[in-house]
C-alpha cells in the first residue's frame, strides 16, 4: 500500500513554517504541507506514519517504510475474514489521519511483495537480479 503525495499530507507546524520559505519571481513562498528534500523529512514522515500504525506494528499485522505499508497476515492460519478486518483496520486509521492511500499500487492478498529490489514471499527473500535472470535463462519450447 502506497500513501499518495505522502509527505504533501503531513502539515508542517505553524513555528516551523517560516523555515520553508523560499522566493521565486521576487515572491516569497511558504509550505503549509511538508516539502521533499529537507534533510529530515524522511524521519520525520516515518515517525508520523509508525505512531499511526503502533498497534499494528506492536502486533506484527503491519510493517512501514516511509509511504509504503505492508500488512502481513497468514490466511492459511487465521482465515481471509481475519485479513479483511486488519485492512479496515488500517482503511480507518487512514481516515482518522486524513491520509489518502495510491488505489492503483495497492496489491491486495499478495503471495509476494517487491520492496527495495527484493521480491518478499512467504518462504524466501530473492533480489529482482536473479528473478530477471531465471527468466532470462529459462528455456523455451
Amino acid at each position: 500500500m502506497d500513501i499518495k503525495s505522502a509527505y504533501h499530507q503531513i502539515p508542517v507546524e505553524e513555528e516551523s513554517i517560516k523555515f520553508t520559505a523560499f522566493i521565486c519571481e521576487f515572491r516569497l513562498y511558504e509550505y503549509l504541507c511538508m516539502p521533499m528534500g529537507i534533510k529530515t523529512a524522511p524521519a520525520w514522515f516515518q515517525r508520523v506514519i509508525e505512531d499511526a500504525f503502533k498497534e499494528l506494528i506492536n502486533r506484527k499485522l503491519i510493517d512501514v517504510y516511509i509511504d509504503d505499508s505492508f500488512i502481513f497476515t497468514n490466511t492459511q492460519k487465521f482465515g481471509l475474514k481475519f485479513h479483511q478486518d486488519v485492512v479496515m483496520e488500517v482503511i480507518n486509521i487512514l481516515r482518522q489521519r486524513n491520509l489518502k492511500i495510491s488505489l492503483e499500487k495497492c496489491v491486495p492478498a499478495a503471495e509476494e511483495i517487491e520492496l527495495l529490489g527484493f521480491i518478499i514471499s512467504k518462504n524466501q527473500t530473492q533480489t529482482e537480479l536473479n528473478v530477471y535472470s531465471r527468466k532470462i535463462n529459462r528455456k523455451t519450447c
